[in-house]
């Protein structure tokens, strides 16, 4: 596998940047979905 693009594949380091991007944004996603998980109720 290159670390360079070519005309017929994506290269591996736009591979490795793609998924990188995905998964922080899944993580990013998940984090503020379940972030009662994370804080402390607010009630007396």
């Amino acid at each position: 596998m290159s670390f360079k693009n070519t005309k017929e594949n994506y290269g591996l380091i736009a591979k490795a940047l793609h998924w990188l991007t995905a998964l922080l944004f899944i993580g990013a996603y998940g984090s503020f979905y379940y972030r009662q998980w994370f804080t402390e109720a607010k009630t007396p």
